[in-house]
């Protein structure tokens, strides 16, 4: 009896000590992800808040999605990423889809638009020049777009320059669909991207979709893909609150809101 008490004494003392690390080590239960689902196909992810509430984001790296991300109704392709961003938003303030227009058309007040840097904790300024471009080279500046300008199938370009590894990037915005609700926007670098002499992006490879929806007098859906190509990159993930502060910097700035305004969408 004294020898059995004696084991049970050992295998407790064992498992109080080292039961803590076995769970640790324990492989946890994965759950399945398809990614993004923007409002084009039979799903929605995330979904749409409240409107005047914050903005969902939810941002994936590569290598987070099981298999890949498989675009669907987007029209992009299947290429890896280093990171997808997803945003979507209700909004109030804009009367009709010429009133939407007219606030994206004006690319110059892209300058105005702050964002907070949460490795520098302090607002600073997301883009710090944009104007509009006759066509994909920065010398052609002209003024702003009008709304009459985006028609679909037509290809209008920009420029700015921003607080980003992308730097100073020529953009292409182009328009995939116009209704009287509806408004869908594809926008990509439409030149080669470098930072300090070294290629960081071919054309096409940092990408930007948006979808517009009128739900009713005065509300607007709002849908906004990021995606950056490449292979994994473990140091993306450290910057995710900088890739979340920034998609809801330009949200803001379309939404009609200070996009300085407390609180920080993440610290």
């Amino acid at each position: 009896m004294m020898e059995w008490r004696s084991q049970a004494a050992v295998r407790l003392l064992f498992y109080s000590a080292y039961l803590p690390l076995l769970l640790l080590l324990w492989p946890t239960p994965t759950y399945a992800d398809s990614g993004p689902q923007p409002p084009c196909g039979p799903a929605l992810r995330p979904s749409y808040p409240d409107p005047g509430a914050p903005p969902a984001v939810q941002v994936w790296f590569g290598g987070d999605l099981d298999g890949g991300w498989q675009p669907g109704c987007t029209g992009w392709d299947a290429r890896e990423f280093t990171a997808l961003v997803a945003t979507a938003a209700r909004f109030r303030g804009v009367p009709d889809m010429d009133g939407l227009l007219e606030r994206i058309g004006a690319v110059s007040e892209l300058a105005t638009v702050r964002y907070w840097s949460a490795t520098r904790k302090r607002w600073r300024d997301l883009i710090t020049d944009a104007y509009a471009l006759r066509g994909p080279d920065r010398e052609l500046r002209r003024p702003d777009f009008s709304p009459e300008e985006f028609q679909p199938g037509r290809s209008l370009y920009f420029w700015q320059e921003e607080n980003t590894p992308a730097g100073k990037v020529v953009y292409r915005m182009r328009v995939r669909e116009r209704t009287t609700n509806r408004l869908v926007l594809e926008m990509e670098n439409a030149l080669p991207i470098s930072l300090l002499l070294l290629p960081l992006f071919d054309s096409g490879e940092y990408q930007f979709l948006y979808f517009f929806e009128r739900e009713s007098d005065g509300v607007f859906r709002y849908y906004s893909l990021m995606r950056t190509a490449g292979r994994s990159n473990l140091l993306a993930r450290s910057f995710k609150a900088s890739f979340v502060n920034r998609a809801v910097a330009v949200y803001r700035h379309i939404a009609g809101i200070p996009t300085d305004q407390e609180p920080p969408p993440s610290r």
